[in-house]
């Protein structure tokens, strides 16, 4: 679903996201759990929030995130992390000084190892989305600093 949504095809990434609903219903109660042996919830409210978030559909994307964070364990980090990157990317569309302060929020939670990765590729692929006039701001250059620190 993530990768119909890189690439901008959001019928087959909705399919997509409607097939694995399916398919995780049908799942043993047992086998519902956000592991490597298993899948839940929290994992399919994470891909389809960030699925939607590639595909610019605010609406969908916010609901997703947060039901994410909702379900999401307390020690996975990562899913943290990357669902309210995910978050702050909405909000910045259309507020950035709110989405990068959401975002610094986020990173500025995690220990150095932590930010490390895919959640610092995610980080900078944010900043990546501002125009040249918003990322010269001081929230901007704040949260530049905070990941590459």
């Amino acid at each position: 679903m993530r990768a119909h949504a890189a690439r901008g095809d959001g019928g087959n990434a909705r399919a997509a996201l409607t097939e694995a609903e399916r398919f995780l219903d049908a799942l043993p109660e047992a086998d519902r759990t956000a592991s490597a042996f298993g899948y839940g919830e929290s994992q399919l409210r994470f891909h389809a929030g960030s699925a939607f978030t590639l595909l610019r559909d605010l609406p969908a994307a916010l609901e997703a995130t947060a039901r994410a964070l909702e379900l999401c364990a307390p020690g996975d980090y990562t899913d943290w992390a990357l669902s309210r990157l995910d978050r702050a990317q909405c909000f910045a569309w259309t507020d950035p000084d709110t989405g990068l302060s959401y975002a610094a929020e986020t990173i500025a939670a995690l220990t150095g190892p932590q930010r490390r990765g895919i959640i610092a590729d995610r980080a900078r692929r944010l900043l990546g989305a501002l125009s040249p006039a918003q990322l010269t701001s001081p929230s901007a250059r704040e949260f530049a600093d905070l990941v590459e620190a």
